[in-house]
Protein backbone atom coordinates (compact mmCIF):
# COMPACT_ATOMS: atom_id res chain seq x y z
CA UNK A 1 0.00 0.00 0.00
CA UNK A 2 1.16 3.53 -0.80
CA UNK A 3 0.56 6.04 1.99
CA UNK A 4 0.95 9.75 1.41
CA UNK A 5 1.79 12.11 4.29
CA UNK A 6 1.62 15.88 4.28
CA UNK A 7 5.04 16.49 5.83
CA UNK A 8 5.13 20.23 5.16
CA UNK A 9 4.72 21.23 8.81
CA UNK A 10 7.22 18.64 10.06
CA UNK A 11 9.89 19.77 7.59
CA UNK A 12 11.38 22.58 9.69
CA UNK A 13 14.20 22.67 12.24
CA UNK A 14 12.54 24.61 15.10
CA UNK A 15 9.53 22.41 15.79
CA UNK A 16 6.78 23.02 18.30
CA UNK A 17 3.27 21.66 18.69
CA UNK A 18 1.87 20.24 15.47
CA UNK A 19 5.29 20.27 13.79
CA UNK A 20 6.64 18.01 16.53
CA UNK A 21 3.60 15.77 16.19
CA UNK A 22 4.06 15.23 12.45
CA UNK A 23 7.81 14.76 12.73
CA UNK A 24 7.61 12.14 15.47
CA UNK A 25 4.92 10.11 13.74
CA UNK A 26 6.97 10.05 10.53
CA UNK A 27 10.06 9.03 12.49
CA UNK A 28 8.21 6.22 14.29
CA UNK A 29 6.49 4.95 11.14
CA UNK A 30 9.94 4.70 9.55
CA UNK A 31 11.06 2.60 12.50
CA UNK A 32 8.09 0.22 12.78
CA UNK A 33 6.84 -0.18 9.19
CA UNK A 34 8.99 -1.47 6.34
CA UNK A 35 6.04 -3.05 4.51
CA UNK A 36 4.15 -0.05 3.16
CA UNK A 37 5.50 2.63 0.85
CA UNK A 38 5.39 6.25 1.98
CA UNK A 39 5.45 9.52 0.07
CA UNK A 40 6.32 12.61 2.10
CA UNK A 41 4.96 15.79 0.51
CA UNK A 42 6.82 19.04 1.25
CA UNK A 43 7.34 22.46 -0.31
CA UNK A 44 11.12 22.26 0.09
CA UNK A 45 13.63 19.37 0.16
CA UNK A 46 13.61 17.45 3.42
CA UNK A 47 15.64 18.96 6.24
CA UNK A 48 18.63 17.00 7.48
CA UNK A 49 17.02 14.84 10.17
CA UNK A 50 14.24 13.74 7.80
CA UNK A 51 16.68 12.73 5.08
CA UNK A 52 17.78 9.62 6.98
CA UNK A 53 14.69 7.51 6.35
CA UNK A 54 14.54 3.91 5.07
CA UNK A 55 14.07 2.98 1.42
CA UNK A 56 10.29 2.65 1.62
CA UNK A 57 10.08 6.42 2.21
CA UNK A 58 10.11 8.75 -0.80
CA UNK A 59 10.49 12.52 -0.70
CA UNK A 60 8.14 14.36 -3.06
CA UNK A 61 8.86 18.09 -3.31
CA UNK A 62 5.76 19.96 -4.46
CA UNK A 63 6.62 23.61 -5.20
CA UNK A 64 4.07 26.25 -4.27
CA UNK A 65 3.31 28.93 -1.68
CA UNK A 66 -0.18 30.30 -1.05
CA UNK A 67 -2.95 27.71 -0.87
CA UNK A 68 -0.29 25.00 -1.25
CA UNK A 69 -2.54 22.26 0.10
CA UNK A 70 -5.53 23.17 -2.04
CA UNK A 71 -3.71 23.67 -5.33
CA UNK A 72 -0.21 22.20 -5.42
CA UNK A 73 -0.79 19.13 -3.27
CA UNK A 74 -4.13 18.39 -4.93
CA UNK A 75 -2.49 18.57 -8.35
CA UNK A 76 0.20 16.11 -7.23
CA UNK A 77 -2.35 13.67 -5.80
CA UNK A 78 -4.39 13.83 -9.00
CA UNK A 79 -1.33 13.00 -11.11
CA UNK A 80 0.01 10.33 -8.75
CA UNK A 81 -2.76 8.89 -6.54
CA UNK A 82 -2.06 7.09 -3.28
CA UNK A 83 -4.02 4.42 -1.43
CA UNK A 84 -4.27 6.40 1.80
CA UNK A 85 -3.42 9.92 2.93
CA UNK A 86 -2.44 11.13 6.40
CA UNK A 87 -2.70 14.84 7.17
CA UNK A 88 -1.11 15.52 10.58
CA UNK A 89 -2.63 18.97 10.94
CA UNK A 90 -6.10 20.17 9.97
CA UNK A 91 -6.03 20.79 6.19
CA UNK A 92 -7.14 18.05 3.80
CA UNK A 93 -6.62 18.80 0.06
CA UNK A 94 -9.73 18.76 -2.15
CA UNK A 95 -8.20 15.91 -4.17
CA UNK A 96 -7.67 13.03 -1.77
CA UNK A 97 -8.13 9.25 -1.62
CA UNK A 98 -11.19 7.66 -0.05
CA UNK A 99 -9.09 6.67 2.94
CA UNK A 100 -7.94 10.02 4.27
CA UNK A 101 -7.07 10.54 7.92
CA UNK A 102 -6.68 14.00 9.45
CA UNK A 103 -5.67 15.10 12.94
CA UNK A 104 -7.54 18.06 14.41
CA UNK A 105 -5.43 19.18 17.34
CA UNK A 106 -7.86 21.72 18.73
CA UNK A 107 -10.43 24.33 17.73
CA UNK A 108 -9.03 27.07 19.93
CA UNK A 109 -9.20 29.53 17.05
CA UNK A 110 -12.99 29.59 17.56
CA UNK A 111 -12.57 30.51 21.24
CA UNK A 112 -9.87 33.15 20.71
CA UNK A 113 -10.98 34.91 17.54
CA UNK A 114 -9.17 38.12 18.56
CA UNK A 115 -5.77 36.43 18.27
CA UNK A 116 -6.05 35.77 14.55
CA UNK A 117 -6.03 37.94 11.47
CA UNK A 118 -9.23 37.75 9.43
CA UNK A 119 -7.43 35.74 6.75
CA UNK A 120 -5.93 33.25 9.20
CA UNK A 121 -9.19 32.85 11.11
CA UNK A 122 -11.30 32.28 7.99
CA UNK A 123 -8.67 29.89 6.65
CA UNK A 124 -8.82 27.81 9.83
CA UNK A 125 -12.60 28.00 10.01
CA UNK A 126 -13.20 26.84 6.44
CA UNK A 127 -10.21 24.50 6.30
CA UNK A 128 -11.19 22.63 9.46
CA UNK A 129 -14.82 22.36 8.39
CA UNK A 130 -13.93 20.95 4.97
CA UNK A 131 -11.23 18.65 6.35
CA UNK A 132 -13.65 17.09 8.83
CA UNK A 133 -16.20 16.63 6.06
CA UNK A 134 -13.73 15.12 3.56
CA UNK A 135 -11.77 12.84 5.90
CA UNK A 136 -12.78 9.23 6.43
CA UNK A 137 -11.40 9.40 9.99
CA UNK A 138 -10.74 12.38 12.25
CA UNK A 139 -8.11 11.91 14.95
CA UNK A 140 -8.09 14.10 18.06
CA UNK A 141 -5.36 14.02 20.72
CA UNK A 142 -7.76 14.07 23.66
CA UNK A 143 -11.35 13.35 24.59
CA UNK A 144 -11.74 17.05 25.30
CA UNK A 145 -11.04 17.95 21.67
CA UNK A 146 -13.28 15.11 20.44
CA UNK A 147 -16.17 16.57 22.43
CA UNK A 148 -15.51 20.05 21.02
CA UNK A 149 -15.26 18.80 17.45
CA UNK A 150 -18.38 16.68 17.81
CA UNK A 151 -20.33 19.58 19.27
CA UNK A 152 -19.08 22.27 16.88
CA UNK A 153 -19.20 20.25 13.67
CA UNK A 154 -21.89 17.68 14.35
CA UNK A 155 -19.93 14.67 13.13
CA UNK A 156 -20.76 11.16 14.38
CA UNK A 157 -18.64 9.65 17.13
CA UNK A 158 -17.75 6.63 14.96
CA UNK A 159 -15.89 8.92 12.55
CA UNK A 160 -13.54 10.10 15.31
CA UNK A 161 -10.67 8.38 17.06
CA UNK A 162 -8.95 9.71 20.18
CA UNK A 163 -5.22 8.97 19.90
CA UNK A 164 -3.14 10.75 22.56
CA UNK A 165 0.02 12.50 21.51
CA UNK A 166 3.30 10.84 22.29
CA UNK A 167 6.33 11.86 24.26
CA UNK A 168 10.07 11.52 23.66
CA UNK A 169 11.99 10.61 26.86
CA UNK A 170 15.46 10.72 25.26
CA UNK A 171 16.35 14.36 26.10
CA UNK A 172 15.75 13.61 29.78
CA UNK A 173 17.77 10.40 30.07
CA UNK A 174 21.25 11.93 30.15
CA UNK A 175 20.61 14.92 32.39
CA UNK A 176 23.11 15.59 35.17
CA UNK A 177 23.38 18.46 37.66
CA UNK A 178 26.38 19.71 35.65
CA UNK A 179 24.50 19.72 32.31
CA UNK A 180 21.49 21.45 33.91
CA UNK A 181 23.71 24.12 35.45
CA UNK A 182 25.44 24.75 32.11
CA UNK A 183 22.12 25.57 30.43
CA UNK A 184 21.06 27.74 33.37
CA UNK A 185 24.30 29.73 33.09
CA UNK A 186 23.81 30.17 29.34
CA UNK A 187 20.50 31.94 29.92
CA UNK A 188 21.58 33.70 33.16
CA UNK A 189 19.13 31.76 35.28
CA UNK A 190 19.70 31.31 39.00
CA UNK A 191 18.26 28.78 41.41
CA UNK A 192 15.43 28.85 42.45
CA UNK A 193 13.10 29.48 39.56
CA UNK A 194 9.66 28.61 38.23
CA UNK A 195 9.20 27.82 34.55
CA UNK A 196 6.60 28.12 31.81
CA UNK A 197 7.16 26.45 28.43
CA UNK A 198 5.12 27.03 25.28
CA UNK A 199 4.21 29.83 22.94
CA UNK A 200 3.92 33.18 24.68
CA UNK A 201 0.39 34.18 23.74
CA UNK A 202 -2.95 35.17 25.18
CA UNK A 203 -4.64 31.79 25.12
CA UNK A 204 -1.72 30.25 27.01
CA UNK A 205 -2.52 32.61 29.90
CA UNK A 206 1.04 33.89 30.27
CA UNK A 207 -0.04 37.31 31.55
CA UNK A 208 -1.78 35.74 34.56
CA UNK A 209 1.27 33.54 35.20
CA UNK A 210 3.43 36.70 35.31
CA UNK A 211 0.98 38.53 37.57
CA UNK A 212 0.75 35.56 39.96
CA UNK A 213 4.54 35.32 40.01
CA UNK A 214 4.96 38.96 41.05
CA UNK A 215 2.35 38.51 43.77
CA UNK A 216 4.44 35.58 45.00
CA UNK A 217 7.60 37.68 45.02
CA UNK A 218 5.85 40.62 46.68
CA UNK A 219 4.68 38.33 49.47
CA UNK A 220 8.31 37.63 50.37
CA UNK A 221 7.85 33.86 50.15
CA UNK A 222 9.88 33.40 46.96
CA UNK A 223 12.93 35.32 45.86
CA UNK A 224 13.65 33.50 42.62
CA UNK A 225 12.93 34.00 38.93
CA UNK A 226 10.22 33.13 36.44
CA UNK A 227 11.60 31.62 33.23
CA UNK A 228 9.47 31.85 30.08
CA UNK A 229 10.57 29.38 27.40
CA UNK A 230 9.07 29.72 23.93
CA UNK A 231 8.52 31.91 20.91
CA UNK A 232 6.34 35.04 21.01
CA UNK A 233 2.74 34.61 19.88
CA UNK A 234 -0.46 36.65 19.69
CA UNK A 235 -0.56 39.05 22.63
CA UNK A 236 3.18 38.87 23.39
CA UNK A 237 3.66 42.65 23.21
CA UNK A 238 1.08 43.09 25.98
CA UNK A 239 2.95 40.55 28.09
CA UNK A 240 6.27 42.29 27.46
CA UNK A 241 4.84 45.72 28.37
CA UNK A 242 3.32 44.25 31.53
CA UNK A 243 6.70 42.91 32.64
CA UNK A 244 8.46 46.16 31.73
CA UNK A 245 6.22 48.14 34.08
CA UNK A 246 7.32 46.14 37.10
CA UNK A 247 10.03 47.59 39.39
CA UNK A 248 12.20 44.49 38.84
CA UNK A 249 11.53 43.18 35.32
CA UNK A 250 14.85 41.29 35.38
CA UNK A 251 13.24 38.60 37.55
CA UNK A 252 11.38 37.36 34.45
CA UNK A 253 13.73 35.67 31.98
CA UNK A 254 12.58 35.04 28.41
CA UNK A 255 14.84 32.52 26.68
CA UNK A 256 13.03 32.41 23.34
CA UNK A 257 12.93 29.08 21.51
CA UNK A 258 15.23 26.38 22.92
CA UNK A 259 15.84 22.88 21.59
CA UNK A 260 14.70 19.67 23.29
CA UNK A 261 17.95 19.14 25.19
CA UNK A 262 18.01 22.64 26.68
CA UNK A 263 14.29 22.62 27.46
CA UNK A 264 14.60 19.32 29.31
CA UNK A 265 17.52 20.72 31.34
CA UNK A 266 15.61 23.87 32.26
CA UNK A 267 12.59 21.81 33.30
CA UNK A 268 14.78 19.58 35.48
CA UNK A 269 16.28 22.59 37.25
CA UNK A 270 12.95 24.31 37.94
CA UNK A 271 11.04 24.15 41.20
CA UNK A 272 7.79 23.76 39.25
CA UNK A 273 6.22 24.09 35.81
CA UNK A 274 3.40 26.64 35.83
CA UNK A 275 1.15 25.92 32.86
CA UNK A 276 -2.43 27.14 33.48
CA UNK A 277 -3.34 27.42 29.79
CA UNK A 278 -6.83 28.67 28.94
CA UNK A 279 -7.19 26.23 26.06
CA UNK A 280 -5.17 23.20 24.99
CA UNK A 281 -5.73 20.31 22.65
CA UNK A 282 -3.34 18.17 24.67
CA UNK A 283 -0.48 19.67 26.74
CA UNK A 284 2.91 18.09 26.01
CA UNK A 285 4.70 20.49 28.44
CA UNK A 286 2.90 18.69 31.27
CA UNK A 287 4.37 15.35 30.20
CA UNK A 288 7.81 16.90 29.74
CA UNK A 289 7.73 18.22 33.31
CA UNK A 290 6.67 14.80 34.57
CA UNK A 291 9.67 13.26 32.80
CA UNK A 292 11.93 15.93 34.31
CA UNK A 293 10.59 14.96 37.76
CA UNK A 294 9.35 18.50 38.22
CA UNK A 295 5.95 19.15 39.88
CA UNK A 296 3.27 20.80 37.75
CA UNK A 297 0.66 23.49 38.32
CA UNK A 298 -1.83 23.39 35.46
CA UNK A 299 -5.39 24.31 34.53
CA UNK A 300 -8.35 22.40 35.90
CA UNK A 301 -9.78 22.33 32.39
CA UNK A 302 -10.48 19.64 29.83
CA UNK A 303 -7.31 18.60 28.00
CA UNK A 304 -4.62 19.55 30.54
CA UNK A 305 -6.63 17.94 33.35
CA UNK A 306 -7.06 14.86 31.14
CA UNK A 307 -3.34 14.62 30.35
CA UNK A 308 -2.27 15.25 33.95
CA UNK A 309 -4.38 12.31 35.12
CA UNK A 310 -4.25 13.29 38.78
CA UNK A 311 -0.48 13.88 38.80
CA UNK A 312 -0.57 17.71 38.82
CA UNK A 313 -1.90 20.48 41.04
CA UNK A 314 -4.99 21.86 39.26
CA UNK A 315 -6.01 25.52 39.50
CA UNK A 316 -8.63 27.82 38.01
CA UNK A 317 -6.75 29.39 35.07
CA UNK A 318 -8.94 32.52 35.07
CA UNK A 319 -8.00 33.42 38.64
CA UNK A 320 -4.64 35.06 39.32
CA UNK A 321 -5.24 34.36 42.99
CA UNK A 322 -5.71 30.63 42.32
CA UNK A 323 -2.52 30.46 40.24
CA UNK A 324 -0.63 32.38 42.93
CA UNK A 325 -1.88 30.02 45.65
CA UNK A 326 -0.95 27.05 43.47
CA UNK A 327 2.59 28.36 43.21
CA UNK A 328 2.72 28.85 46.98
CA UNK A 329 1.51 25.31 47.70
CA UNK A 330 3.90 23.67 45.28
CA UNK A 331 6.85 25.56 46.82
CA UNK A 332 5.88 25.14 50.48
CA UNK A 333 4.44 21.62 50.71
CA UNK A 334 7.22 19.05 50.34
CA UNK A 335 4.87 16.08 50.83
CA UNK A 336 2.67 17.39 48.00
CA UNK A 337 5.58 17.86 45.61
CA UNK A 338 6.99 14.42 46.42
CA UNK A 339 3.60 12.84 45.76
CA UNK A 340 3.08 14.72 42.50
CA UNK A 341 6.60 13.98 41.29
CA UNK A 342 6.14 10.25 41.90
CA UNK A 343 2.71 10.28 40.23
CA UNK A 344 4.06 12.20 37.23
CA UNK A 345 6.91 9.73 36.82
CA UNK A 346 4.37 6.93 36.45
CA UNK A 347 1.89 8.92 34.38
CA UNK A 348 4.37 9.79 31.63
CA UNK A 349 5.10 6.10 31.05
CA UNK A 350 1.64 5.76 29.50
CA UNK A 351 2.57 7.96 26.53
CA UNK A 352 4.94 7.32 23.64
CA UNK A 353 5.28 8.32 19.99
CA UNK A 354 5.60 4.66 18.94
CA UNK A 355 2.23 3.97 20.54
CA UNK A 356 0.71 6.97 18.74
CA UNK A 357 2.22 6.00 15.39
CA UNK A 358 0.99 2.40 15.65
CA UNK A 359 -2.54 3.62 16.31
CA UNK A 360 -2.38 5.95 13.28
CA UNK A 361 -0.99 3.17 11.08
CA UNK A 362 -3.79 0.83 12.17
CA UNK A 363 -6.36 3.34 10.92
CA UNK A 364 -4.50 3.95 7.66
CA UNK A 365 -4.22 0.20 7.04
CA UNK A 366 -7.81 -0.72 7.96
Amino acid sequence: MVIGIDASRANITERTGVETYGYNIIRELARIDRKNEYRLYTREPLVEDLQKLPGNFESVVVPGKRFWTYWALSRELRKHPVDALFVPSHTVPPVHPKRTVVTVHDVGFKRFRQNYTSYHYLSLLLGTKLSIRWASTVITPSRAVALEVGRDYGIPANKMQVIPNGFDPKPFSGLTPKSVMAVMRKYRIDDPYLIYTGRLETRKNVSRVVEAFYRLRDSGLFGGQLVLVGNPGAGYEDIRRMIGKRPSPEYVVHTGYVDDAERSALLRGARALVFPSLHEGFGIPVLEAFAAETPVVTANRAATKEVAGGAALLVDPESVTAIHHGMERILADRKLTDRLTAAGRERVKQFGWAKTARAVLEILSA
